[in-house]
């Protein structure tokens, strides 16, 4: 998440089941997190899954659950891997029928002439450059958001660049996430551009006179 603050990103995709239960609780009574979210698509874990997210779902999901959301929270686009056009009609569309900021998604290599009047954008597609033998490299995605960065001075989130070994793109970004928080959860950490930080803080209080809610 953003560099002086410790959130957590919910994934669409991955609690789809329980849709009705998170809209009924409110998403922050769910999670029982008072810190901010935000609420990706999860198309990436879709794709691999070979299913395509349905932006009239997901649009109605989010719908549905913009009472519960704070201001201090971030709705993701449903992009679409590869398609950069379906990407800008799904953000539109959400745009529209989302009475909420939607924050678009670039994908590497991409050019963000096609958000020109969006100051936060995601970046995604980042991914299989960190990989071993993968197309592309940790180098040439730091180029890549250097160059964005020198030419439009945006704020930009890192979708799944937040592992320590990433350091090289963290000054550049305003925020990032990192599905490496799970080999943490034992002690309630998570990297940040600042080095590790804890999250705990943000976990709502305990009302007097009741335990701890299990789910």
């Amino acid at each position: 998440m953003q560099k002086d603050r410790v959130g957590i990103t919910f994934s669409y995709w991955s609690f789809r089941n329980k849709q009705s239960h998170i809209i009924s609780k409110g998403i922050h009574d769910y999670f029982s997190f008072d810190g901010p979210i935000m609420i990706d698509s999860g198309a990436y874990s879709a794709l691999n899954s070979g299913v395509k997210i349905c932006i009239e779902e997901y649009s109605a999901f989010l719908t549905e659950l913009t009472n519960s959301i704070q201001e201090k929270d971030i709705i993701v686009s449903l992009d679409v891997i590869g398609e950069a056009e379906k990407s800008v009609r799904n953000w539109e569309y959400l745009q529209e029928k989302i009475d909420y900021p939607i924050l678009p998604v670039l994908h590497y290599p991409e050019s963000e002439i096609r958000y020109p009047s969006k100051n936060y954008i995601g970046l995604g597609g980042m991914v299989p450059s960190f990989k071993i033998n993968q197309t592309g490299s940790v180098y040439s995605i730091a180029s890549w958001i250097a160059q964005l960065i020198t030419f439009k001075k945006n704020k930009y989130h890192g979708f799944g660049v937040g592992s320590p070994f990433h350091q090289i793109a963290f000054n550049a970004l305003y925020s990032v996430d990192w599905i490496g928080w799970r080999r943490n959860a034992a002690v309630c950490s998570c990297y940040t551009p600042n080095g590790s930080a804890y999250i705990h803080e943000a976990r709502k209080k305990k009302k007097k006179g009741k335990g701890l809610r299990h789910r």
